[in-house]
């Protein structure tokens, strides 16, 4: 018996790409995010498309992403909601910690974000919140 639950590791066809989704937000999520798409996915390199929940552990999280992303696109969530955009980790402290170390966009809106990303395939994670935006874009 397979089990599916959305937003973990879940395989969303969008237009022409295909999004590799899971709400990993925590350093243990996301190693084993990471652990399961080395495993699927071996010797491969991917565009990553990332928004974090301020006071999280992005730091150890990205150093989990970056061995295996080509790119790392960065963008919030609840972009366009005043009240609630303060719970996204800041863009600028994100590219900040990547600068030097990997290829990085940013675009603050999440569908801007997905759509600038010129790749077949995308790896989107981060926060919980993110991905039920995305989920409604696609």
């Amino acid at each position: 018996m397979n089990a599916h639950f959305k937003g973990r590791f879940d395989i969303v066809k969008h237009d022409n790409k295909t999004l590799i989704m899971d709400g990993a937000h925590n350093p243990q999520k996301m190693h084993a995010f990471i652990s399961s798409l080395k495993k699927e996915f071996p010797n491969k390199q991917f565009d990553f498309l990332i928004a974090f929940k301020k006071g999280k552990d992005y730091k150890q999280m990205l150093d989990l992403i970056i061995p295996i992303a080509k790119s790392i696109a960065i963008t919030s969530f609840f972009a366009n909601n005043e009240k609630l955009k303060h719970l996204s980790e800041d863009t600028k402290v994100i590219e900040n910690y990547l600068k030097n170390k990997i290829k990085v966009s940013i675009k603050e809106n999440p569908k801007e974000a997905l759509l600038s990303i010129n790749s077949k395939e995308i790896v989107v994670t981060g926060s919980l919140y993110f991905l039920a935006e995305i989920y409604n874009i696609s």
